[in-house]
């Protein structure tokens, strides 16, 4: 249960790291791009905590997390749009996901 959290934790960070780096500009605004790495590092941290499950399961339950947050992140606060083809390919990241997890 601890390792869910930790990889749960450690994708949310990577959300929240790719978001600020969007909203960086490309790092000219450095007030956002520092703690994107901040919390990129944060995140790496986390996922190293990971123990009880392989390391390639864990690194692509992070990163499909970390793909869905983020695509569903840029949609509600930079307003990207997502065209049907995008949305099935969550539904089937989200099915993968699921299917890795059990």
């Amino acid at each position: 249960m601890k390792d869910h959290f930790l990889l749960l934790a450690a994708a949310c960070l990577d959300i929240v790291a790719n978001l600020l780096m969007k909203k960086s500009e490309s790092f000219q605004k450095k007030i956002y791009g520092i703690p994107g790495l901040v919390c990129v590092c944060l995140a790496f941290t986390l996922l190293t905590q990971v123990t009880s499950m392989d390391l390639s399961v864990a690194y692509t339950l992070w990163g499909g997390m970390a793909i869905l947050g983020s695509t569903l992140g840029a949609w509600i606060f930079f307003r990207q749009r997502i065209r049907l083809q995008g949305w099935i390919g969550i539904a089937l990241i989200l099915l993968a996901l699921i299917c890795l997890e059990l």
